[in-house]
Parts: structure tokens; sequence; C-alpha cells
């Protein structure tokens, strides 16, 4: 399983999300690093 990759967005807030498959259920970690990630820049951008 790969890790998701956080990148910041050019506006104030959010970043986009890639690395994670959501038709599956998540690793604790990698949604515990959604968590911290969610709590940095307020809103997350899943693509595909």
């Amino acid at each position: 399983m790969s890790h998701p990759v956080f990148t910041p967005t050019d506006g104030p807030v959010g970043a986009f999300v890639t690395g994670v498959d959501l038709s599956i259920p998540l690793a604790p970690y990698i949604a515990a690093a959604i968590l911290t990630e969610l709590g940095e820049h307020g809103v997350l951008f899943f693509r595909d």
C-alpha cells in the first residue's frame, strides 16, 4: 500500500491528496495521517 501525498494548494487553506484508495478500508496509519493533515490544512481535496 502506498503512502498518501499531501500537496498544499496555492490558496490560504487546503491540500490535494493523492496516493489514497478510498474504495477500500483505510489502514490506521493512513487515517491518522489524513486527520493530521486535515487539522493542518483545514480542507482536503481527494483526486482520482
